[in-house]
């Protein structure tokens, strides 16, 4: 018959050599049918998934189930999960907390920072801050980037409990920035450009960083430093090439910088009937990008501010129903 553990490994070690999903899955359940919680945990992921079988969240949960009660700490969580979502069980914040306890007490990270994350921002329970900072330390003793990261801006903003003094904040983020979190390295980026000087160069590295990653805030920031010549050398045509890209995006910040620019010029012709059209995209909720369309509009003639309308409403059936 063989150990679970014994027919858990070959399961794994099946696929690794090629087994397709359909197949691995019929071992995984004689693994899980013996007892093994790793095997029921994966089974419970795969349904979740739909990988190698059609999804069902009602068996991911009764393998995730099964895999918690035997003392998997990631089932535990993927429990927690399919709460939190609603996925296949009613939305449970209570049950969801549960849950994350229980692979919380086995030192599961995820659980770690996700309990925090709910108790520091009151999603889902009574905010409880001082609890949840007390978390984010736990886990970033571990070196998680995401429990480092909510412990620097903590610190940054003096919460009681974070650290010392505010200048740990600074090593809190960079940490978490060192290991690729992109909002760290937004927010360090942030902290720095303000502090200025010789600073300025350090935060343009980490917009690159956080941009290369897609995230929208630091695209826009990252080319109003080339607009400006700020922390790095005066570049037009990259500030224009960035705004535009994180503009399509979909980011209604950079739809009105980037209106901004075609209006003055900057790293492109200047062109009111764009600035017009890219200006009404981003002017729904913002009084400052329809008084920008206004001021587009007032230095076309009828025939431009026709175009300009006819952009527009292009512009926003492209990217309204994105």
């Amino acid at each position: 018959a063989g150990s679970a553990p014994a027919a858990f490994n070959l399961a794994r070690l099946a696929e690794q050599n090629g087994l397709i999903a359909s197949e691995a899955m019929k071992l995984y359940a004689k693994a899980a049918y013996r007892g093994s919680a790793e095997a029921a945990n994966v089974l419970g992921a795969r349904y979740k998934n739909g990988n190698g079988v059609k999804q069902d969240f009602g068996s991911a949960y009764y393998w995730f189930y099964k895999a918690a009660e035997a003392g998997s700490a990631k089932a535990a969580y993927n429990l927690a999960l399919l709460y939190i979502k609603g996925d296949g069980v009613s939305l449970d914040f209570g049950q969801a907390v549960k849950w994350l306890k229980t692979a919380a007490d086995k030192r599961y990270v995820p659980a770690i920072v996700d309990l925090a994350v709910m108790y520091y921002s009151g999603s889902g329970v009574i905010t409880d801050r001082k609890k949840g900072i007390g978390l984010f330390r736990e886990a970033a003793s571990d070196g998680n980037p995401v429990a480092l990261f909510y412990l620097g801006l903590a610190c940054h903003r003096g919460e009681s409990g974070a650290c010392e003094d505010r200048r740990s904040a600074e090593k809190y983020l960079s940490r978490s920035a060192s290991l690729g979190y992109v909002p760290a390295q937004y927010v360090l980026a942030g902290i720095y450009e303000k502090e200025g000087g010789a600073r300025l160069p350090q935060a343009f590295e980490l917009y690159r960083k956080a941009a290369g990653k897609g995230y929208a805030k630091a695209l826009n920031n990252l080319s109003l430093m080339y607009a400006s010549g700020r922390g790095t050398e005066k570049d037009g045509r990259q500030a224009f090439a960035i705004m535009k890209r994180c503009a399509e995006e979909g980011s209604a910040v950079c739809q009105h910088n980037l209106a901004e620019y075609y209006l003055q010029g900057t790293g492109t012709a200047r062109d009111a009937v764009a600035a017009y059209g890219w200006a009404a995209l981003a002017s729904t909720g913002r009084p400052e990008s329809a008084r920008l369309m206004e001021q587009a509009g007032a230095s076309l003639n009828a025939d431009g501010v026709r175009r300009g309308r006819i952009l527009s409403v292009q512009l926003i059936r492209k990217y309204h129903s994105r």
